[in-house]
């Protein structure tokens, strides 16, 4: 009798272990699915970030704004320096920049464009 208690007791005993292995196996799965969950909410929330940002960066107030301080500082310094008609003057240097940094975004487009188109070739030729 004795014998058939301790082969009781130790298929008990090996009941409990794999109990408490597959707890804390499902506690291990838990803590991970919470880890990616919370590293899911911070990429969409750097996302979020990002594209306020870009419109931030795109929007047409920001252009006009950074083109009348442009043009408020260079009238400015050609007043400091006693140029003839330096609010006239000031007009030529704050078209150039307005233009270029208008022209940014399709030299941007074009760059990366061909560089992809390049790196594409060069990867289909080199797997």
């Amino acid at each position: 009798m004795p014998i058939n208690r301790l082969k009781d007791y130790s298929k008990l005993m090996e009941n409990v272990e794999t109990k408490n292995v597959s707890e804390t196996a499902a506690n291990q799965d838990l803590k991970e699915l919470a880890e990616i969950k919370e590293k899911l909410e911070n990429i969409e929330k750097r996302n979020e970030r990002v594209e306020i940002e870009k419109a931030r960066e795109t929007s047409i107030f920001r252009k006009v704004a950074i083109a009348a301080i442009t043009y408020a500082l260079i009238a400015l310094f050609f007043w400091v320096a006693e140029l003839p008609k330096p609010f006239i003057s000031a007009i030529i240097p704050t078209l150039g920049f307005v233009i270029s940094t208008l022209s940014f975004p399709f030299f941007k487009d074009y760059w990366l464009k061909h560089k992809f188109d390049r790196h594409r070739r060069y990867k289909r030729k080199n797997p």
